[in-house]
């Protein structure tokens, strides 16, 4: 095996590492280079010096190039994370989940990574989707509904506190999560990563108590990046209000695939899958890694 140098990123090194780890070229960030002997790049990482998720730790984020994987290069790259991190916080966190039988999760599970939850993903016809969840509704209201419960685009909503809850209440949320929201509702909406349109809102007495937010996707799908209620209002008819809404915006516009995910936990959302015909296409795992107490 050849020998690996991993040092800190200075200036010169960075635009090489921000090539394969673009995410890394923000604030608060820690990048390390990997080189082999003879200067040639072999992967990169860092960390973004942020609390994230609960319990609190940092995301990390590791590329090795193909050519020079399998070669003690991610190693050498996650011990310098582990080691700078060291007396910060008590956990690292792989900054995205990942698909449990990809080769990114298993090169996280040999250096130490466990699992933390799962997420199941689905894809669905919006059409057999809404005509079930239009029944759920109808079930509900005529059960009665708290009043002062509406739903509203996001572009209705109070900001700061959409941004808020669903940061709080996302497990899978990625950190760049809430600038995307500010993105989608202040700056340009046909660039945001966020479809406004297709986005919504849950206020009880104009506090927003849950959000869905979606994307078209390059094939043409509405896929939803989130769907999040806070825990006053789990177990029922707020998921199934956010879901319709979507759905009915979905079938309006024509578009007849829908794709979403959920923890593995989250029944109202599985029930909700099962029930309107969806299909489980794949099982991704969020990954925490513990760091050593300092002495």
């Amino acid at each position: 095996m050849s020998r690996i140098i991993v040092n800190r990123a200075e200036e010169p090194a960075l635009p090489a590492c921000f090539a394969l780890l673009p995410m890394l070229a923000a604030p608060e960030t820690i990048v390390f280079a990997a080189r082999d002997a003879d200067g040639t790049l072999a992967g990169a990482a860092g960390l973004l010096w942020r609390s994230w998720r609960d319990p609190p730790g940092m995301p990390v984020w590791i590329h090795v190039l193909p050519d020079r994987r399998r070669r003690g290069v991610g190693g050498a790259l996650m011990t310098a994370l582990a080691g700078v991190a060291a007396g910060g916080l008590d956990l690292l966190w792989a900054a995205r989940p990942l698909a449990e039988d990809s080769d990114g999760a298993a090169f996280a599970r040999a250096r130490g990574f466990v699992v933390d939850h799962r997420q199941l993903f689905f894809e669905a016809d919006s059409r057999k989707m809404l005509e079930y969840g239009l029944g759920i509704v109808a079930r509900l209201e005529r059960n009665g509904l708290p009043a002062g419960a509406r739903i509203v685009g996001l572009g209705d909503a109070p900001l700061d506190d959409v941004v808020r809850l669903v940061t709080q209440e996302f497990h899978a949320a990625p950190p760049q999560l809430a600038e995307m929201i500010r993105h989608a509702m202040i700056e340009d909406p046909a660039t945001a990563p966020i479809d406004r349109g297709g986005s919504y809102v849950l206020l009880v007495d104009d506090a927003p108590a849950g959000a869905l937010l979606s994307r078209r996707t390059a094939d043409g799908a509405a896929q939803v990046i989130c769907n999040v209620v806070s825990p006053k209002w789990r177990g029922g008819w707020a998921n199934a209000a956010l879901v319709v809404a979507f759905d009915r915006a979905a079938v309006a516009a024509g578009c007849f695939r829908v794709r979403f995910d959920c923890g593995e936990n989250v029944r109202d959302t599985i029930g909700l899958a099962r029930r309107g015909g969806a299909t489980l296409v794949r099982t991704e795992s969020l990954l925490r890694y513990a760091l050593a107490s300092p002495r």
